[in-house]
């Protein structure tokens, strides 16, 4: 959100408790569509309410990637946050198509926010994910949460610095800085610009919607290899850090 001049129409792909739904409705002048294909999701989120009550409103049950097929108007910020890659079906979040048809229904100066989790992907995985997105969206940046184990693939219709986040944070909402903290950290986080996210990715194929490889790549044998989930994050992060200098 803060990486987008104004934004106004937002796509979340996977309700959860409905957080980051939460988060970004608390901008002034949003509209935000949350698409949930799981039933049960959305009868658990009132249990979660008054945090998430101002978005299940605008929860659609049914397929986040038909929603968005079906878009009349375009997206600024479509926000993506799936079950992990290896989940049967969620490949098809993660794949080339899906990332071409984002695009097509996206404002020019959209951006796109791919949930990339370091503690759950092999590192030949993570890389492919990168490709991906790349191939549709040349300026992708990596972004690692601070002290978490959450990464984020940030595609961008247009080029933009993410030094921009520092003039805008002041206008972002209360919720917004006090979930963000430190601008300065936000900055810091982009570990890789486009340039070494394409040098990070180099030679990895890109996820199709006929070769699902995210959904057969062994994610099991990934962590039987590092031991834990913790130790492969550490793995993935390392690399993606050697990329960055």
């Amino acid at each position: 959100m803060l990486l987008h001049t104004r934004p106004g129409r937002v796509l979340v792909v996977g309700l959860g408790t409905g957080a980051t739904a939460r988060a970004v409705a608390d901008w002034p002048g949003v509209t935000v569509d949350v698409a949930e294909i799981n039933p049960e999701v959305a009868r658990c989120a009132p249990a979660f309410s008054p945090a998430n009550r101002s978005v299940l409103s605008r929860v659609r049950l049914g397929d986040g990637r038909l929603l968005l097929a079906r878009a009349q108007e375009p997206y600024d910020v479509v926000t993506l946050e799936p079950m992990p890659p290896y989940f049967a079906g969620t490949a098809s979040l993660y794949s080339l198509e899906y990332y071409a048809l984002a695009r097509r229904h996206m404002a020019k100066d959209g951006v796109i926010v791919q949930w990339l989790p370091l503690h759950l992907v092999s590192p030949d995985d993570a890389r492919m994910i990168v490709a991906t997105m790349q191939s549709v969206f040349p300026e992708t940046w990596v972004w690692l949460m601070p002290g978490d184990r959450t990464g984020l693939v940030v595609g961008l219709g247009r080029p933009v610095s993410p030094r921009v986040i520092a003039h805008r944070f002041a206008r972002a909402p209360a919720s917004a800085r006090a979930l963000a903290g430190d601008p300065r950290a936000i900055l810091a986080s982009f570990v890789l610009d486009p340039r070494r996210a394409k040098a990070f990715a180099a030679d990895a194929p890109s996820v199709t919607d006929d070769w699902p490889i995210l959904e057969y790549s062994g994610v099991e044998r990934a962590l039987g290899r590092f031991g834990s989930g913790s130790r492969l994050h550490d793995h993935n992060v390392a690399r993606l850090r050697a990329a960055a200098r």
